[in-house]
């Protein structure tokens, strides 16, 4: 062997000794070794693909902005034109919002700077009610991914959830302590009836309860001043939608104090201006409006149209949600000096809360926005369904209805909505209606010329269901109009399906008790609160394309101009154009 071995050893010697630019690689080399053997391994990481860059595992796309793909490029997913935020970095003035998606509601996220419309919440679940944290590095919300309404909270820089609250009652309308280190909430009790609740974050405690009224408490929102410990939020403990202040500093009676009792209109959608000394709120009263109200002086000022609302971070513009009737658009105002919009978005059909801070957000996720489809897209598959499909009338065996037609193009939506109800609130709510199609040469009892119900579109609920108190209806004032949001009762109140009732119901058949007042207002709101559990049908049927139409302006004294009970599928035809996709012009014209 060593005869074997001596002349390998020589030829090195011989090749070092020949060549002297090898020898000083070589020392070069063992000097950069000797370093690196005391560098911690995730700092060598760093150096090597950035210090900021997430931990990119099998399962997760590689992210490639547009502009650096060509055709030689590896096979990437695509999920946004826009290059993607490093993990923690800040991106201000972003918004998350709960929307429908088919059949579920999720968390998106938007900035319109940087960042697209991008959901990042996925199941077959519903996720709202959005809150974020102080540090922007959270969002609270609820959902009831366990089969119940509990509080969850989504780490934004980490992409992960934890579960804060666990029973079989709703929990709800989360909202953070200046500290991030409580979360205050809705809670329902005594079969549906609301009151706030209070719990750390870190579960150390059980929950605090705060109200106790046995009426609706709900929307808490905390001062931004952590030793002033007050909160706002929305009751109907002295018998209408007010604004009220829980001081958890006080005791006894002082503790609790109404600021709009003596104020016409319902109230709701409470904030607290970003300095903490005054209180901003959406009034409705022929139309919504959002206040913002001095705690000092008590003057109350007018800032725009909408309801729902956040501030940004130092109070000069504040983002408000706007309700259409059948859509929602997200508006900014700059507030200084005077309020006016520099900003507008639709969003949809539905909306389920929205928060708007600054925020460390993740590029992990994004992983979920590659399966929403746009709105013009979806206006596309739509209108090609309109073309494939014949606008004849056709039977649905299984239902009762007057007539028993519909047009063709509404029969799987509609049985797709009838499955959901059924899913929803445990029975078949939509096999038994109490108006679908009229022939044209049928008079209508509203005399109406143009009614929907001639083009076979459109179908109306059963007032059997709203008689015996299987449906409840909230009154809506928007941009002078009244809508209807309709409520459904839910089979099994043990939580498990549909929600406790959040805001003041209308009695419509107040209007016949004897009272002038109730009679020229056309009903009256309750004065105890509604107890059980509800589904929003007005947003379940948005989901599946079915609108509500606004009540006749005559509603307060004729009964049938509510028009509570009727949903239309349009899609974005107008009367004259559904209309003619069953009578030729001609006998329109003859029948007219």
């Amino acid at each position: 062997m060593q005869k074997d071995t001596r002349p390998t050893k020589q030829k090195k010697k011989r090749a070092i000794q020949l060549t002297p630019f090898v020898f000083f690689l070589l020392l070069v080399l063992l000097l950069l070794l000797a370093i690196l053997a005391f560098v911690p391994h995730e700092k060598i990481r760093s150096l090597m693909i950035g210090e900021n860059s997430p931990t990119l595992s099998a399962q997760q796309p590689t992210l490639t902005p547009l502009s650096q793909m060509n055709n030689d490029s590896p096979e990437v997913i695509i999920v946004t034109a826009t290059p993607a935020p490093e993990d923690g970095e800040n991106i201000a003035g972003l918004f998350i919002y709960a929307k429908e998606d088919q059949e579920n509601i999720h968390l998106y996220a938007y900035q319109p700077e940087t960042m697209p419309e991008t959901k990042i919440t996925n199941g077959d679940w519903d996720d709202m009610h959005p809150a974020l944290s102080p540090d922007g590095k959270k969002v609270a919300f609820t959902s009831n991914r366990n089969g119940f309404w509990d509080i969850y909270v989504l780490d934004l820089v980490r992409n992960r959830t934890n579960q804060i609250t666990y029973d079989n009652f709703y929990d709800g309308a989360p909202n953070w302590s200046p500290d991030g280190q409580w979360i205050v909430y809705e809670h329902a009790v005594d079969n549906g009836t609301i009151e706030l609740f209070l719990k750390p974050i870190d579960l150390s405690i059980d929950p605090i309860q705060l109200t106790l009224n046995k009426r609706f408490d709900v929307a808490p929102v905390w001062h931004p001043d952590a030793e002033n410990r007050q909160i706002a939020y929305i009751s109907n403990q002295d018998g209408k939608q007010d604004i009220w202040l829980l001081d958890i500093n006080k005791a006894g009676e002082d503790r609790f104090q109404n600021l709009t009792k003596n104020r016409e209109g319902s109230f709701n959608a409470v904030q607290w201006t970003p300095d903490g000394k005054g209180l901003s709120w959406c009034r409705e009263d022929f139309g919504q409006t959002v206040e913002i109200f001095d705690i000092e002086t008590n003057l109350i000022t007018s800032i725009g149209t909408g309801c729902a609302h956040q501030w940004n971070q130092d109070g000069t513009q504040v983002a408000l949600i706007d309700n259409k009737g059948n859509s929602f658009a997200l508006h900014i105002n700059q507030m200084s000096p005077t309020s006016y919009p520099i900003f507008t978005s639709q969003i949809g059909s539905t909306y389920h809360g929205f928060t708007w801070g600054l925020n460390r957000f993740s590029s992990g996720m994004i992983g979920f926005s590659e399966s929403q489809k746009t709105s013009w897209e979806l206006a596309m598959i739509q209108d090609q369904f309109e073309k494939e499909k014949s606008h004849e009338l056709v039977h649905i065996n299984d239902i009762q209805t007057p007539f028993n037609e519909f047009s063709q193009v509404i029969i799987s939506s509609y049985n797709a909505l009838r499955a959901e109800v059924i899913e929803r609130a445990g029975w078949d709510a939509l096999s038994m209606l109490g108006q679908d199609f009229i022939f044209l040469n049928e008079p209508f009892d509203l005399n109406e010329e143009s009614s929907w119900y001639y083009t076979g579109r459109s179908f109306g609920l059963s007032q059997a269901y709203y008689d015996s108190k299987y449906i409840l209806l909230a009154k809506e004032e928007l941009h002078g109009e009244v809508f209807w949001r309709v409520y459904l009762k839910v089979s099994d109140e043990n939580g498990s399906m549909g929600m406790p009732l959040r805001t003041s119901s209308f009695d419509v058949t107040a209007r016949f008790e004897g009272n002038p007042r109730t009679y020229e207002n056309g009903g009256a709101a309750p004065l105890q609160s509604i107890s059980g559990y509800w589904i929003d049908l007005t947003s379940l049927a948005a989901q599946f394309g079915f609108e509500r139409i606004p009540a006749g302006t005559e509603w307060q004294q004729y009964y049938p101009a509510l028009n509570y009970e009727q949903f239309v599928y349009k899609n974005n035809y107008s009367w004259l154009e559904a209309i003619l996709q069953l009578y030729s012009e001609e006998v329109l014209t003859v029948i007219r």
